[in-house]
């Protein structure tokens, strides 16, 4: 990650949102790339938006905002649910029988808003670089993003997890409604290629997801179509 916003950070003007914040891995890795651009994050558990508050505080991160809750596409308060023990579990997702096969272990009812509200209380005037890790919740997520996407066009860095099989009808449905969105705004797709020590080895051009169940590849980099040149200026890219 640290890589990769290094590349794609001097492309980008504006504020970096950050949407599914967690315990701050992104905000670090960004911090560590530059250390003054704005940062919002958004994030629905509160114990991880405490956790990252003081770090925040503590480490005297300039520019740096945590807003404690979820991107929908309507206001309203959602079970966030949890598949581990861990009150902090990165899997935790307000979707719906996300994961019908795993139990849940417990739920938190969590405040989600769309964005509008998010850029209105941040004060944000420009989008950059955006990444989202939401655990199944994507196209809720660009959905209510999309007026602000068509007016700020930012990179995207975002997890889509795997749908593993064409009968996993929910899942395929979401990912074919981000690509349908995506394609609608003119960006293009690109898949996150990793080595075996998970660092960066460069960007695959790709047209579609596709059916998969492989966990080394659900990251991805959407684009604007406009401005491809300068992204392959920045990495390598196939395809």
């Amino acid at each position: 990650m640290r890589t990769l916003l290094g590349r794609l950070d001097p492309l980008c003007d504006g504020t970096f949102l950050d949407v599914g914040v967690n315990l701050g891995q992104t905000l670090l890795a960004f911090r560590s790339v530059t250390p003054t651009k704005p940062y919002v994050g958004v994030e629905p558990n509160p114990l991880c938006v405490a956790y990252v508050q003081r770090m925040i505080h503590e480490n005297d991160l300039a520019q740096c905002a945590v807003i404690p809750v979820g991107l929908g596409r309507e206001a309203g308060i959602l079970p966030l649910q949890f598949f581990s023990g861990r009150s902090m579990d990165t899997s935790a997702s307000i979707v719906p029988d996300f994961r019908p096969e795993q139990p849940i272990t417990h739920t938190m009812f969590v405040p989600v808003f769309p964005y509008r509200e998010v850029e209105r209380a941040a004060s944000i005037d420009r989008l950059g670089l955006v990444k989202i890790d939401v655990e199944g919740a994507e196209a809720d997520v660009l959905a209510s993003m999309e007026t602000s996407l068509r007016a700020h066009t930012p990179t995207i860095v975002i997890e889509i997890l795997p749908c593993y099989r064409a009968d996993n009808h929910a899942r395929l449905a979401r990912q074919q409604e981000i690509e349908a969105l995506m394609a609608s705004l003119d960006y293009e797709l690109y898949r996150i290629e990793k080595g075996a020590d998970d660092s960066l080895q460069g960007l695959a051009r790709i047209d579609e997801i596709g059916v998969h169940g492989d966990l080394s590849r659900c990251d991805y980099v959407l684009h604007p179509r406009a401005r491809r040149n300068a992204l392959r200026g920045a990495c390598r890219v196939r395809g």
